[in-house]
């Protein structure tokens, strides 16, 4: 952050923006080792210094379902299943079937749930 205060180049802009990205971006479509590739060819490139070939288009695009169903369809499930299965990822499957098809919706009453669950500490012999 400090380099983009001191020179705020439009290089400068794109390697703080896109670094987290490019690091964390994971294709799960791919296979696992063209994934550890895929990421060895980007550290060699940022290890260069070379920021041309990193563009949005370069990286995985994200599908954003929308947040107003409650439940995952079975076709939705199988989808993500048949991905896993297709790249060789069959326990990641497995547990795509049997996971909870029910979504959380973000309300109040969800906030209220979750910090009764998450009290915030108290004190304690082990902390200043």
């Amino acid at each position: 952050m400090q380099r983009v205060i001191d020179d705020p180049t439009e290089l400068n802009w794109k390697k703080f923006f896109l670094l987290a990205t490019i690091l964390f971006d994971n294709d799960s479509t791919r296979l696992l080792k063209d994934r550890k590739s895929l990421l060895l060819s980007r550290l060699v490139s940022l290890e260069r210094d070379e920021w041309n070939a990193f563009t949005l288009g370069s990286l995985s695009k994200k599908i954003s379902r929308g947040a107003s169903a409650t439940e995952f369809t079975n076709d939705e499930i199988n989808k993500a299943a048949m991905r896993y299965v297709k790249v060789g990822e069959i326990g990641k499957a497995f547990r795509k079937i049997k996971q909870d098809r029910r979504k959380v919706v973000p309300s109040r009453d969800v906030f209220r749930q979750l910090q009764q669950k998450h009290p915030s500490p108290g004190d304690s012999g082990l902390s200043n």
